[in-house]
């Protein structure tokens, strides 16, 4: 604070004060005067830039340089002795108190050196380096042929001083006053005299003395013939003296064979030499396989007489080797018959145990050609789908599995088919296509409805063709066999027949729209006719009535009827039913051919070459049935279905007949 404020003092009135250098002396501000980088605090002399922590120490300065009181300033040896009193404060040795020596140096600082009485030396004649203490001598510097030691215990002996190798010579080459100490050799009584002692009895020498030796490996010092350069023999001794007896080396050892099999007979391919066997071994050489302990001298062996790998028990060779035609198995139980053996296959073949399990055919489960059954419960020779194996055919059972119904004996592959909704001949379809007409399919299944059906009219299946059947009209059952659509009156133009223009069996009742066939059967009972507008009429066959016989007649076989035309056209055919339009009155088809108008006449014949039919009345009155072929006015076509009212007619351009 003084220097501050004297360099305060000091300074220039006219220079301006650097108030940035300014130091504040208040108590809360740390001051380094001297610049030195370190704090009053812990600088020692803040004045001196010199001195702080860490600086270098100057000796002998008498300043505390480094601000460290343990650091020396003087007696930098630390012997005790100031700089101004030792004369060589770098050696602790040097000082007023140290003895003075033969070295060159002012040991006690007195100004003289080597002021010394000297050392001792020692005359070293052999030149070890180590001299004779009965020869010394004193100076600072010893003389030529001495030393400073004086441990030599023989000095004629460069090989003999103190820390020379002992030797096993007698001598005391160390020095240690003790001889051959360490050097010597133990040696061991050898009482058998076979070179080789016991530890019985031991001595040390540096040779071999009488009565010992070298070693103490002898196991057995009263026997010569026992020692470890001795032959092991097997005699259950330790011959050679290793620990071990009659080890596998033994001189006289035996030969061992490997019986890796355990059959008791050896591999000789495989040896070993000890006293005693083994294990796993044996005396004798006579295995054939040492991998398979079946196979052996003692091995029994079968005679395969039909070659196919399994043996007859009764028949046996024993032998290592496989004889010819032998085999190690003996459970053939046919050994004339390779196919038979315990790994035969047992199959159906009338009792034959093919597989030797002592049972056969049926009675072996494990049979493998069983040939399956079929369960015919109605007896009729064809069975159904359940089914049972085996070799001979069970009760009940048959070959045949085509039966479609099994409960029924009627119904199987070979059965008739018969007019009926049921299969029976299993084909997949019903009996309706063998009936011979639409009202025995009718019969036979009542839920039929109007369609196309196919019938067998002789019921021999060489017949069969597709029909159209009206199930509903009149009761239904109706064959349709005639028919033409002429669609808003058109004529039949071109044809030469009207009823055999076509075959009812050429037809084709789904797209064909006219049909002009003869009935194809002889003996029908009814007649249908029905035209576009929906009216219809049934006719009854009359035998009794000459109308109905001749259009019978041309309807089945075509014979012509001649065109009448005289009023008396036939037997009046009256119509016995009738759709609502058709009322039943007192003028329909009367027999009063003159007078009345009737149903009674009827022809088909040649026209100009063109054979045509035709029912009405002889006076083109309203109360025809149908007409088709010529006309009333003689033109060739469909002339009309007509209700049964008087003077009204219904021209009819389609027109359709069945039979019933």
């Amino acid at each position: 604070m003084l220097y501050v404020l004297l360099a305060l003092a000091c300074r220039n009135k006219d220079t301006p004060l650097d108030t940035g250098s300014v130091i504040d002396s208040s108590p809360s501000e740390r001051v380094d005067a001297d610049g030195d980088s370190f704090y009053e605090d812990e600088d020692c002399d803040d004045l001196n830039n010199t001195v702080y922590p860490g600086a270098e120490e100057v000796p002998y300065n008498g300043v505390d340089d480094d601000c460290d009181e343990e650091t020396p300033d003087d007696d930098l040896d630390g012997d005790g002795y100031g700089f101004d009193e030792d004369c060589d404060d770098d050696d602790a040795a040097v000082n007023p108190e140290a003895v003075e020596a033969c070295n060159g140096v002012d040991d006690d600082c007195d100004g003289e050196v080597d002021q010394a009485v000297g050392d001792l030396w020692y005359t070293d004649y052999d030149g070890d380096g180590y001299g004779d203490p009965a020869l010394e001598s004193q100076s600072c510097d010893g003389e030529e042929g001495t030393v400073a030691d004086n441990t030599d215990c023989d000095d004629t002996d460069a090989s003999i001083f103190p820390g020379a190798d002992e030797d096993c010579d007698e001598d005391d080459d160390d020095c240690d006053g003790t001889v051959d100490e360490g050097v010597q050799t133990t040696f061991y009584v050898d009482a058998d005299g076979d070179g080789e002692g016991s530890e019985d009895l031991t001595t040390e020498a540096c040779d071999v003395p009488t009565g010992f030796a070298e070693d103490a490996e002898d196991c057995d010092d009263d026997d010569a013939a026992i020692s470890p350069n001795a032959t092991e023999l097997c005699d259950e001794v330790d011959n050679d003296c290793d620990g071990d007896i009659d080890e596998d080396s033994a001189a006289d050892a035996a030969t061992w064979y490997e019986d890796a099999d355990g059959d008791t007979y050896g591999n000789p391919d495989s040896t070993d030499e000890a006293c005693s066997a083994p294990s796993g071994y044996v005396d004798n050489d006579e295995d054939c396989d040492d991998t398979d302990a079946s196979l052996n001298p003692d091995t029994v062996w079968y005679l395969d007489g039909d070659g196919d790998s399994y043996g007859r028990s009764d028949i046996t060779l024993a032998s290592c080797e496989q004889p010819s035609n032998y085999v190690a198995d003996s459970t053939d139980c046919d050994d004339t018959d390779a196919d038979v053996s315990p790994a035969g296959t047992e199959v159906c073949n009338s009792g034959v145990d093919d597989d030797c399990n002592g049972v056969a055919d049926d009675d072996d489960s494990g049979v493998t050609d069983p040939e399956t059954w079929y369960a015919d419960d109605d007896g009729d020779g064809y069975g159904s789908t359940t089914t049972t194996e085996a070799c001979e055919q069970p009760s009940g059972y048959v070959e045949d599995s085509t039966d479609c119904d099994d409960t029924a004996d009627d119904v199987n592959p070979g059965a008739d088919e018969q007019c009926d909704a049921t299969d029976h001949d299993c084909d997949g379809d019903d009996g309706l296509e063998t009936c011979e007409d639409c009202e025995a399919i009718l019969t036979a299944d009542s839920t039929s409805t109007d369609g196309v059906y196919t019938i067998d009219l002789d019921g021999t299946g060489t017949s069969s063709f597709e029909v159209w059947c009206d199930m509903t009209t009149d009761g239904g059952g109706w064959t349709l066999f005639w028919w033409y659509e002429g669609t808003g009156g058109a004529t039949m133009s071109g044809v030469t027949d009207t009823l055999g223009e076509s075959e009812l069996w050429d037809c084709d009742p789904s797209s064909d729209v006219q049909c002009l066939s003869p009935m194809p059967i002889s003996s029908p009972t009814e007649l249908l006719v029905t035209n576009q507008t929906g009216n219809w009429a049934v006719w009854e066959f009359d035998s009794s009535n000459d109308t109905s016989n001749n259009i019978l007649d041309a309807f089945t076989s075509q014979t012509p009827v001649t065109r009448s035309t005289s009023a008396a056209c036939g037997d009046a055919w009256e119509p016995v039913a009738q759709d609502g339009t058709m009322t039943d009155d007192p003028y329909v088809c009367d027999e009063n051919n003159n007078s009345d108008p009737g149903c009674d006449c009827f022809w088909y014949d040649s026209y100009s070459g063109v054979y045509s039919f035709y029912l009405d009345d002889d006076t083109g009155w309203a109360e025809t049935a149908f007409g088709a072929g010529y006309d009333n006015s003689g033109t060739l076509g469909v002339d009309s279905l007509e209700t049964a009212y008087r003077y009204h007619s219904t021209t009819a351009y389609d027109l359709w007949l069945y039979w019933r």
